[in-house]
């Protein structure tokens, strides 16, 4: 049967290339084939979509949907859909979901591109990688900023403080997932101006009890870098940290071979640490913790480099230098209190932390005044030893105060401590130890004068 042009066959039915078929009362959809391609006009008056509605619409392995004139193309293959030519848009409002057939809510706010998953490890991951060849360079994610307020118009400059990107951490605290964890953050840190702009990037964590985050650290414009605190007028770059009401360390080194045992004053792996001298007073605390073997220099200086200043006055400085001053608290230097102790070593002895040497305000030195005496000595004829010995002449014959002859060489000296060794294995003199001897030397001398006062006295008449 044909009618108006159109064939009707048992088998098969069809329509001649150009012929179309109308739908509707008023003919408003067509359907017809132009000798290449199949044709549907879902709106040939008014308003109109083609729609699949309790089936699906199917496209067979290595077909594809063209769009427009072919410049953007849908096309399916096992397991993927590819889209070429073109780019994909999502208007605003709308978002892009992977993983699941709606977006969630973080934060309070609902992000327009989420991947979920309920896989550990497998379908909640995100990867940039290069290939790019013999050369450096790599795959990147760019956070930006403007004050333009219109999409794809930069312009407008930013100020200083406003935040270029974030990255929040956020758990599940078994109401929602709207606390963060930790931060970081990237802000502008100054003005910015033409090709400059300066920026810094902050650390924040949550503490334990707490809803929202801290800065724990931050990295300046200039490098400097910030612990608990967020600048420093003293310091362009470098590090600076802040423990706020924390009077424990500030500071400590480890190394996982070290393992000292010292543990009421630090972890066992901790071998230097530094704290507040005082609580509430400030100074420093430098401690150094070696392990109880055969370590016989536990904290050592190594000083290289300069030129040894020779002046020997009050000017006079030294490739080491202290330098030793009070201050009033009102930002001026105050000298040190009159006799006060400028330096001071201690050792434990006896089972307390004893001064053993010191040096006070004037420049006067003390040591411990042991009780140790020489009377078993000539001490005359060891400042006699000692004098022959430093000038090379290691052997020679004294006399004692009880007139017998002994044989003295650097041995008495060494016995005596007043050489900490032999000369020619660099034996250092024990100062103090000589300043002892000569003590005593003027004490036996002064005795032997007396005696020789009250023999000569006895010699002569009386009223002589």
């Amino acid at each position: 049967m044909t009618d108006s042009g159109v064939e009707y066959r048992t088998n098969p039915r069809f329509n001649p290339d150009n012929v179309s078929i109308r739908f509707g009362t008023g003919g408003d959809s067509s359907l017809f084939y132009d000798g290449a391609d199949l044709i549907v006009t879902p709106a040939v008056v008014g308003t109109g979509d083609l729609k699949v509605i309790g089936a699906s619409l199917l496209l067979d392995s290595a077909e594809q949907i063209d769009f427009g004139a072919g410049d953007v193309t849908l096309s399916h293959a096992t397991g993927k859909l590819t889209m070429t030519g073109g780019d994909l848009h999502v208007v605003d409002g709308d978002g892009v979901v992977i993983g699941h057939s709606a977006q969630g809510v973080v934060a309070g706010v609902t992000p327009e591109f989420q991947i979920l998953g309920d896989t550990a490890g497998t379908d909640v991951n995100l990867a940039i990688v290069a290939y790019t060849g013999a050369n450096a360079n790599n795959g990147s994610i760019y956070f930006g900023k403007s004050r333009s307020g219109v999409v794809g118009t930069p312009g407008t400059a930013l100020v200083a403080d406003d935040r270029l990107g974030q990255i929040v951490f956020l758990g599940d605290d078994g109401t929602d997932m709207a606390s963060a964890g930790a931060r970081i953050t990237v802000a502008v840190d100054g003005t910015p101006g033409s090709n400059d702009m300066p920026g810094r990037l902050i650390f924040e964590t949550t503490a334990d009890g707490a809803s929202t985050v801290t800065e724990r650290m931050r990295i300046d414009s200039a490098g400097g870098v910030f612990i608990g605190d967020s600048s420093n007028n003293g310091m362009t770059t470098g590090l600076t940290i802040n423990q706020g009401v924390n009077d424990d360390k500030i500071f400590a080194l480890k190394s996982s071979e070290v393992a000292h045992g010292y543990t009421d004053q630090s972890e066992t792996d901790s071998w230097f640490n530094i704290s507040k001298s005082s609580a509430t007073l400030g100074g420093a605390h430098v401690q150094v913790i070696g392990e109880d073997d055969s370590l016989p220099r536990v904290l050592r200086w190594t000083v290289a480099g300069g030129t040894a200043d020779t002046t020997k006055t009050t000017a006079g400085v030294g490739l080491v230098n202290f330098d030793v001053r009070e201050h009033d608290g009102a930002n001026a230097v105050a000298n040190v209190t009159a006799d006060g102790n400028v330096f001071v070593v201690q050792a434990r002895v006896g089972g307390a932390t004893l001064a053993r040497f010191l040096v006070d305000e004037d420049g006067d030195m003390y040591s411990v005044t042991a009780g140790q005496t020489f009377d078993d000595y000539d001490d005359v004829a060891l400042i006699e030893a000692y004098d022959h010995v430093r000038s090379g002449d290691a052997a020679f014959e004294i006399k004692s105060e009880f007139g017998k002859f002994a044989y003295a060489n650097e041995a008495a000296l060494i016995d005596a401590g007043v050489l900490g060794g032999s000369i020619a294995d660099g034996g250092l003199t024990n100062q103090t130890q000589l300043i002892r001897v000569l003590t005593g030397a003027a004490r036996q001398q002064a005795t032997r004068i007396r005696q020789l006062e009250t023999r000569v006295s006895g010699l002569l008449p009386v009223g002589d």
